[in-house]
């Protein structure tokens, strides 16, 4: 075609340093000047129309080039890649700037928008860490997901069309001290700010209506926020791990929140929703909160201790997660708890079960006695890499799911005679797990409870068991010899798959439910006994 360049034209020439696209060319094909890493300059004629798909993507020595003033679309990933490109001037013909168009420019300081532009597309900047200012154009109204993320951007004007800013759009801009909004602003989504570490202050506009989950999320240097009226919905994790924020604020006529002490609630004070990480020290949670809400004190390193009235009912997953310095956390005996309360790496010298009494560390933080409650609940200890021995001291009727999952230094565990259940992967991926004795009341074990322990060795299945769940036991790789009591009635499916040890098995005739391929992948397997 005489009025393009055809796609992949001259992709990957190390020959080509300078380039003059003649006149009469309206299109450049996609990758047309893809990876031609010595190109340092191009001519475009004013007869070009169309830039397409990664047409000069790659062109790492590219230091400036001229769009002409009929361009109407520059493709997708355009100009991806183009490390030495400095500076654009884009013509008024230009609506739409599409996705990845100058990814990863790193040296772009200057890009001259035109007054018409109506969309910026996903990830259209992103990495441009040198572009530390731009004017957006006032008919703008979108900004694509990731749009200006790990840019250099030092500060930034919102248009008043824009009524959206996207998830992830400025993360990661940590030069980022300065963003005004426009003043027709209605959502900022899902950690659109996350990471800006030099913002220290933002007036959020009275259009506002949303904040999505974990927007601010790692501001370091934001001191407070004040909540418009108009806000009515707020995510998890919004202001975590702001740690100089000591207050948030929220306006009298809001319907929806309130805040006390600069700590944020729904508008009946029975829900705490977020507490600023800037705080230090000891807090007392009001009476009239009923429920505390998932990440309400996620990273909160400088709080201390938190005291937490009867009247609380339920307290979500990962409310204290990540925080420190905190010990000492009392719950009521009715108050529900939710998975993960402390995180998977918490350290805390006080942990609680599902009643009041504590959970106690030792010294070295690496062993733990639990010395009352009910049943060990839900992702108890899940992950926390540097266990090696748990004492249980008290009389659990249980252990629930994943509650040592993956505590890949656990060597040994004594359990409790009062046991009657170990959970669904209860000890999953413990891989050091060498020894364990089982409770002689133990009645059921359930799926994956044992799962990839590659260690364990020594079983001894105690005699009043009845069930052994699908997946129990696959992968214990050093399971040599197995005796199943004449107690069980049930065993699920592949119970015992990829013990590439096991030698001998002992399995009793009286068992009514015995699941399919139950020693699959059991290599060394040479004796199956039934009594």
């Amino acid at each position: 075609m005489d009025d393009m360049i055809t796609a992949s034209a001259f992709e990957k020439r190390l020959d080509i340093t300078f380039f003059t696209v003649r006149n009469g060319i309206t299109t450049i094909g996609a990758k047309a000047f893809k990876d031609c890493v010595n190109l340092k300059k191009v001519i475009l004629p004013d007869s070009l129309q169309v830039i397409e798909y990664k047409a000069f993507a790659g062109c790492t020595a590219l230091e400036s080039i001229i769009i002409p003033p009929h361009v109407k679309m520059i493709g997708g990933a355009a100009f991806m890649g183009c490390a030495s490109l400095q500076s654009i001037s884009l013509p008024e013909s230009i609506r739409e700037i599409h996705e990845w168009a100058f990814m990863s420019c790193t040296s772009l300081k200057m890009i001259c928008f035109p007054d018409n532009l109506m969309r910026i597309e996903e990830e259209a900047f992103r990495s441009c860490e040198s572009l530390e200012k731009v004017c957006l154009p006032p008919h703008l109204h979108y900004v694509g997901k990731r749009a200006f993320i790990y840019s250099g951007l030092c500060e930034l004007f919102l248009p008043d069309n824009l009524d959206t800013l996207h998830g992830w759009s400025l993360a990661g801009c940590k030069k980022l001290s300065k963003v005004v909004f426009g003043t027709r602003l209605k959502r900022i989504e899902s950690y659109a700010f996350y990471n800006c570490v030099s913002l220290e202050k933002v007036v959020l506009p009275d259009s506002l209506v949303s904040l999505g989950d974990a927007a601010f999320y790692r501001c370091k240097s934001l001191k407070e926020i004040n909540l418009p009226e108009s806000v009515t919905k707020i995510g998890v994790k919004t202001f975590a791990y702001c740690i100089s924020m000591q207050h948030i604020y929220v306006a009298l006529k809001n319907v929806a929140f309130a805040s006390i002490n600069g700590v944020l609630f729904n508008k009946d004070l029975s829900e705490l929703l977020s507490f600023p990480s800037g705080k230090h020290g000891f807090y007392s949670i009001p009476n009239s909160v009923k429920r505390i809400k998932s990440y309400a004190f996620n990273e909160c390193p400088f709080l201390e201790s938190v005291s937490v009235p009867d009247s609380v009912e339920y307290i979500e997953d990962y409310v204290f997660a990540h925080c420190s310095a905190l010990s000492m956390p009392y719950f009521s005996r009715n108050t529900k708890l939710g998975a993960e309360l402390f995180g998977s790496d918490s350290k805390s010298e006080y942990i609680p079960a599902s009643c009041r009494l504590p959970i106690i560390f030792s010294k070295n933080k690496n062993h733990i006695t639990i010395s009352q409650c009910e049943v060990i609940p839900n992702n108890f200890c899940y992950c926390w890499k540097d266990l090696t021995s748990i004492d249980i001291t008290a009389s659990p009727f249980g252990i629930e799911k994943e509650a040592f999952a993956w505590c890949t230094s656990l060597t040994e565990v004594n359990l409790p005679d009062s046991i009657r259940f170990i959970g669904k992967e209860a000890f999953d991926g413990c891989e050091n797990l060498s020894k364990i004795k089982l409770p002689e009341k133990l009645e059921e074990i359930q799926e994956g409870a044992f799962s990839a322990c590659d260690s364990l060795s020594n079983l001894v299945l105690p005699v009043g068991l009845k069930r052994i769940g699908k997946w129990a036991f696959r992968g214990c790789k050093s399971l040599a010899n197995l005796t199943i009591p004449s107690s069980v009635t049930e065993i699920g499916d592949e119970a015992f798959e990829y013990c590439d040890n096991l030698i001998y098995v002992r399995i009793p005739l009286s068992i009514s439910i015995m699941g399919k391929n139950l020693f699959y992948r059991c290599h060394n397997l040479k004796k199956i006994l039934y009594f």
